[in-house]
């Protein structure tokens, strides 16, 4: 039954509009980087855990490490894969003749999460071979660093797709989510420095730039594509993987009781 869903889902997702604009902007954040030699960044970070020389940094290197793929691409699997059955309440239908909640939530869990990390190797595999076709920079990364740079990064994006799919089954209007999504890391930047200005008002100590920021997704894709330690990366994918885990479980708890 799982697998009746996760096929039909992906049927739907090669005839939708949004998947059309979904390879559009994936390959034009790619092409500009790979052939133009023109990273495109957008930068949150209240905190810069890492200071690296970025004037001095090969562009695709670059443009892994600050992968934005997240900010404009990420947000869309979810809401195709889930707001649109739960908008237009056609859900009902699914669950009723075709399974029952548990198999549809974890067929739609899986399914964009899976759909998630092949995005982030295909963006990263496409940046690399259009460089490499043109001659570019790619050159001077050995496909080797590619790979370890992005399966470094894979559970940092496991974890924030997990955040995405519970809120796509928590607000379910997609006007909701989009919201959410949009002002997610704005939100959260502000929340750090408030947190960071509470903390040093009462203690002396440091805890949210040393012990928080530097775990934040942006901070922590930089520093996992670039020049991570091995500690730092554990204590990454330990962070991000177990925040998914948990967010499944809670979402999976809303959405049984939930009326659909």
């Amino acid at each position: 039954m799982m697998f009746n869903i996760i096929k039909s889902d992906l049927y739907r997702l090669l005839k939708s509009s949004g998947f059309i604009f979904f390879i559009f902007v994936m390959f034009f954040m790619t092409e500009r980087t790979a052939i133009h030699d023109d990273c495109f960044q957008i930068d949150f970070r209240a905190f810069i855990y890492t200071d690296y020389d970025y004037e001095s940094m090969n562009n695709i290197l670059l443009q892994i490490a600050s992968n934005n793929l997240y900010y404009f691409l990420m947000i869309i699997p979810a809401f195709i894969f889930i707001n649109t059955d739960l908008s237009n309440h056609s859900v009902k239908n699914t669950i009723t003749s075709v399974t029952d909640k548990t198999r549809y939530y974890f067929a739609k869990f899986i399914l964009t999460e899976l759909f998630s990390v092949v995005v982030l190797v295909v963006s990263n595999g496409l940046l690399w071979g259009l460089s490499m076709l043109k001659g570019g920079v790619a050159k001077e990364i050995p496909f080797s660093q590619l790979a370890a740079s992005t399966l470094r990064q894979l559970p940092v994006f496991m974890g924030f797709t997990a955040i995405l799919i519970f809120a796509a089954f928590t607000f379910r209007k997609s006007v909701i989510y989009v919201a959410f999504t949009l002002l997610l890391q704005i939100v959260w930047q502000l929340v750090l420095v408030i947190l960071y200005n509470i903390n040093m008002i009462i203690s002396s100590h440091d805890i949210i730039e040393k012990y928080v920021a530097k775990y934040e997704i942006q901070n922590a894709l930089i520093t996992l594509a670039i020049s991570p330690d091995s500690d730092y990366t554990v204590k990454c994918s330990i962070i991000y993987l177990t925040g998914a885990l948990i967010l499944m479980l809670f979402g999976y708890r809303i959405f049984k009781k939930r009326e659909i």
